[in-house]
């Protein structure tokens, strides 16, 4: 195979492209979820318990008043550790057809 028809990785392939994306999003924020998160998930502040989202809590409190985007962000370490295996058990599966 001569060197100008080597297969450019997602070439043509916008929506795998933008499946990568959304997985290195998904990992770099599980990466820094403790420089990112706004607060700490766990903190109960039963005052701002069912906030509205505003400028205090973006995406607003649930009912104990943890901050729901702490609890979002810190929560994408589960999804990455749920989607290691799915991505290690279908790399090999991808030249059998997909």
């Amino acid at each position: 195979m001569s060197p100008a028809r080597l297969p450019v990785p997602f070439a043509g392939r916008s929506l795998a492209f933008a499946g990568l994306l959304v997985i290195a999003a998904i990992t770099a924020c599980a990466l820094f979820a403790p420089w990112l998160a706004p607060a700490d998930p766990l903190e109960i502040d039963p005052l701002a318990r069912l906030s509205a989202p505003g400028a205090g809590h973006w995406f607003g409190t649930d009912h104990f008043g943890r901050d729901t985007l702490s609890r979002v962000i810190h929560g994408s370490r589960m999804a990455v550790y749920m989607l290691r295996p799915g991505i290690c058990c279908g790399e090999p599966a991808f030249p059998c057809g997909a």
